[in-house]
């Protein structure tokens, strides 16, 4: 039997994310984490990435276990199509598998073995055995993992940060990392996403600063803005707007949904919070929370200015919008886009500073204190771009390792250990590794066929036009709404504008002479056609939907 020991990285050096990492011993791959990620601005016409099965598809008999340490997308986000390829069980928390399990019901025919561990427990797969230990994170019952192997312990850990108040969903058990540290160590794997940040993130990860000066003595109605899978952050936010005497109120039913879990798991004492019903949206004392997850958050905010939202809430004068959290790579545009539809309704933006708030990610000094707790022989940064993890250089050379124990895999890179000695890392050994581009609305085989379809789509630019129109009073119901995607030309993008008033004033022309939908689609479609011919785009998408009533 060969008893050198593999570790497998996917997916890049991202702090976006599609993290995944196999570690191979004994004849058996285990794998931590397969995430996904949002498309960067160049990655034009696809929705999501995800990393290339390939290798594990050719190894699927040695698979005995794949461990999600974290509830976000950039964690699980791509295990729906692992699972269709390669049949083993899942380990996660049981928040983790509230939100895998929402998912696996929308999709017919894929089916994934959930197994619900215990943070602060030891389990035992193949005679190999696995420690969790708890985490500290923007999610409850996260957790990282310390393998034992005939080499020393490989650790692996992601989002955490050091803090010693934390309730015990979100707590990190310092006692009991420093019991299994006890043992020798060949590895550590950290996520190096905040090792450029000189101190501890506690307490900076804290949202109270920010919003604490806003709610509290304010008649003002608030409204926060943040990404759904920051359970912490929300949690901080409901709990400080209680103690203000403000209610609550929830726009967007997949957070709804994830805040009865946080309550029927017990995450958040539910006594302290009143909740708030439309009929009460008027009131000033209201705290209203928007959420979504990297792609919709934005968006969302856009059609609640708009008006394009039939849930009773509407911006108004004098509201207090509080955007708690950054764009993701690739959504910029649609952030800016939103915050000046809502600037529109004379509400006043505040966003966070991202100096005055980190990410819950380990800063320069939670990684010092770790590596010098554990003393690992090897030390390799994850989950971060390469300028990012440069810093890892200085938490060596702080904790009296060796430079040459600091490992740095890309995508497909394999880092070998023979007798705890590296064997050969990514300048000797590569395995089949990639992104692959695929529509998040559908879980399906991955094909060739699809990546073509949809980078003609991104070669190309799609426009889609909506509207709204009464056939029998021959009036438009809502106004033409076009949106552009797959276009690296910003002119092209900024056109929208133009293009929907374009439509809408030759529209209220001949709305008269249409007595069908089809005909309202046909003549808005020529419409747009034209416009684009002049500007020599003739092979760009048009979609047409309109509502007839």
């Amino acid at each position: 039997m060969n008893d050198n020991i593999k570790i497998i990285h996917f997916g890049g050096q991202d702090e976006e994310g599609n993290y995944m990492t196999a570690l191979e011993i004994k004849n058996n791959i285990f794998i931590f984490n397969s995430g996904s990620k949002t498309p960067r601005k160049y990655e034009l016409g696809f929705e999501t990435v995800i990393p290339s099965f390939e290798y594990l598809k050719q190894n699927a008999g040695k698979i005995r276990g794949l461990f999600i340490t974290h509830a976000k997308k950039n964690c699980w986000g791509s295990l729906l199509y692992l699972i269709k390829e390669v049949k083993c069980p899942v380990f996660c928390s049981p928040f983790t598998e509230f939100l895998i399990e929402e998912e696996l019901a929308k999709i017919e025919n894929v089916k994934g073995k959930l197994r619900v561990v215990e943070r602060n427990h030891t389990y035992s797969i193949n005679d190999v055995k696995f420690h969790l230990f708890s985490l500290t994170s923007s999610q409850p019952d996260a957790f990282g993992c310390a393998v034992e192997t005939h080499q020393g312990m490989i650790y692996y850990m992601t989002d955490f940060i050091i803090e010693t108040d934390s309730k015990e969903a979100f707590s990190m058990n310092l006692r009991i990392l420093s019991k299994i540290s006890s043992k020798k160590t060949l590895l550590l794997m950290m996520s190096a996403t905040n090792f450029h940040i000189p101190s501890f993130t506690a307490p900076f990860h804290k949202l109270s600063n920010f919003t604490k000066r806003h709610l509290v003595g304010s008649k003002k109605r608030i409204v926060v803005a943040n990404y759904e899978h920051r359970i912490t952050e929300l949690i901080e936010i409901i709990l400080m707007a209680s103690e203000a005497g403000r209610k609550i109120f929830f726009h967007g039913e997949h957070f709804i949904n994830l805040f009865t879990r946080v309550c029927l798991l017990k995450y958040i004492d539910t006594q302290k919070i009143q909740i708030a019903t439309e009929k009460e949206l008027e009131n000033g004392k209201v705290l209203i929370v928007i959420t979504g997850d990297n792609l919709s958050l934005f968006p969302s905010i856009e059609k609640i200015a708009n008006n394009f939202t039939n849930k009773g809430l509407a911006f108004r004068d004098n509201d207090t919008l509080l955007v708690v959290c950054n764009p993701k790579s690739g959504t910029e545009i649609d952030a800016a886009r939103s915050l000046d539809a809502v600037a529109a309704h004379n509400v006043e933006v505040f966003t966070v500073n991202k100096k005055d708030k980190y990410d819950m990610h380990p800063s320069f000094e939670d990684a010092r204190l770790v590596v010098n707790l554990i003393k690992p022989k090897f030390f390799m940064p994850i989950n971060a771009r390469y300028n990012r993890m440069i810093a890892a250089q200085h938490i060596i050379e702080k904790t009296n390792m060796d430079n040459d124990k600091l490992l740095m895999l890309d995508n497909g890179d394999v880092a070998e250990f023979k007798d705890e000695k590296l064997v050969f890392s990514k300048s000797y050994k590569r395995v089949p590794a990639g992104n692959i581009y695929v529509s998040t609305n559908q879980i399906r085989n991955v094909s060739d066929k699809n990546t073509v379809e949809r980078m003609r789509i991104a070669t190309n630019g799609l426009i889609l036009i909506g509207l709204g129109v009464d056939l029998e009073k021959k009036s438009i119901t809502f106004k033409p709404s076009v949106e552009a995607t797959g276009f690296s030309n910003n002119n092209i993008r900024n056109l929208n504008y133009e293009l929907s008033q374009i439509i809408f004033k030759q529209l209220l022309m001949k709305i008269n002479t249409f007595s069908s939908k089809s005909e309202v689609e046909g003549f808005v479609h020529d419409v747009a056609k034209a416009y684009f011919h002049n500007y020599n785009q003739d092979k760009i998408h048009i979609v047409t939907v309109c509502k007839a009533t």
